[in-house]
């Protein structure tokens, strides 16, 4: 257990919390999910966050087609850091169906081709007769025996057993899509993967905001039990928005939250390694302090979204800035950035109400203006 001095403890701590807090911080003390989490992330993925969502139909506005690319990295190609991995797609706007996804459902077998079974039934029939008759030195023996075999073979092709490797469907009431992938001898779950979702839009939709939340798990047998559990190696979330390709002010509005997006998650990670870095043992514990005075007194959503979770709440919308505790006592160039991203995602209102430009309309305008042109010329 660490010596810590009186001199170098916060002043709100008596002597008894003291006593506790250094026996919590001591390196025996430390549950096993918190050694975990300092491990370096086995496994990390990463997408585009701007896609375009192309019109199916150019007659039909209302259909739109949008395309995921996902790569997974791992470490090394020789090791296995997962067993499967799940993706979810979930749009903010409610007013979105799911029309169409793939890759579908799709199941593999670790048997080539199928498998031959014959069955043989087997018919027999014996008869016998014996006499033996001996008298003196002369002996005579006689036997009889009759003997019917039927068989009758059978032969026929039995399908393998299929293991499902792509597993997809519809969530929340058929508005996002889930795709679950596993590892088997016929897919790998390194490298690049293409998703395709179609949706069912309104007509004045014009850009809109999906979340993206990927998980890879892994199946452990931990230390003295026999069976085996599911683990979590890698859980990230990500933040995509789509546009339609031919409204320009949707495809800038995209591109400029996309780079407001990264400006804000840069400046955060710079901002937490200068505080884990600046910081020693006694700036620790008046942090540690500080938060759970804070937990003591919040709300229950104040303490979800508190300190560093609250760049995933914003991230979400499930975040204010401007009345959230945590994003209040951050630095004020991180705070700006944030209050800045919030401005970006929210101009997608303003960017929702302005009519489609489709081809179909474009004809009606050009025809409109035509009319309007020569009715101009006969008066």
């Amino acid at each position: 257990m660490p010596s810590v001095s009186p001199s170098t403890l916060p002043p709100s701590f008596g002597s008894l919390s003291a006593i506790a807090l250094v026996t919590l911080l001591s390196p025996g003390w430390l549950p096993i999910d918190v050694v975990d989490a300092s491990d370096t992330r086995p496994v990390q993925f990463d997408l585009h966050p701007v896609v375009a969502a192309h019109t199916v139909d150019p007659n039909d506005a209302s259909v739109v087609q949008i395309q995921l690319k996902v790569s997974s990295i791992v470490p090394s190609i020789h090791d296995r850091p997962m067993d499967q991995w799940t993706l979810r797609l979930i749009p903010r706007n409610d007013r979105l169906v799911v029309r169409d996804y793939s890759p579908q459902t799709s199941g593999a077998s670790h048997l080539d081709g199928s498998i031959d079974v014959k069955v043989t039934e087997e018919d027999s029939e014996s008869f016998g007769l014996a006499s033996v008759v001996s008298y003196g030195p002369a002996s005579a023996d006689a036997g009889v025996d009759n003997i019917n075999k039927t068989i009758e073979s059978r032969s026929f092709r039995e399908l393998p057993q299929l293991r499902a490797i792509t597993a997809a469907g519809t969530i929340r009431h058929g508005r996002g899509v889930y795709y679950q992938l596993r590892h088997d001898r016929q897919q790998i779950l390194e490298g690049e993967k293409c998703f395709t979702v179609t949706y069912q839009v309104p007509n004045d939709w014009q850009a809109g905001l999906f979340d993206v939340f990927i998980e890879a798990k892994r199946q452990t047998r931990p230390f003295g039990r026999f069976e085996t559990v599911e683990r979590t190696v890698a859980a990230q979330h990500f933040t995509v928005a789509a546009y339609r390709p031919d409204n320009q002010v949707a495809k800038e509005w995209a591109y400029d939250l996309f780079h407001a997006e990264a400006e804000l998650r840069n400046a955060t990670t710079q901002w937490q390694q200068m505080r884990n870095q600046s910081g020693g043992f006694p700036a620790m514990l008046q942090s540690l302090a500080s938060t759970m005075d804070h937990l003591a007194n919040a709300s229950d959503g104040a303490r979800h979204h508190d300190r560093d979770q609250w760049l995933e709440g914003l991230l979400q919308a499930d975040v204010d800035p401007y009345t959230n505790p945590a994003v209040r006592r951050l630095p004020v160039d991180l705070r700006v950035l944030a209050i800045a991203y919030c401005d970006k995602r929210d101009e997608l209102s303003a960017i929702e109400t302005q009519p489609v430009d489709t081809p179909s309309s474009q004809a009606e305008r050009l025809v409109s203006n035509r009319t309007d042109g020569a009715s101009d010329r006969g008066n």
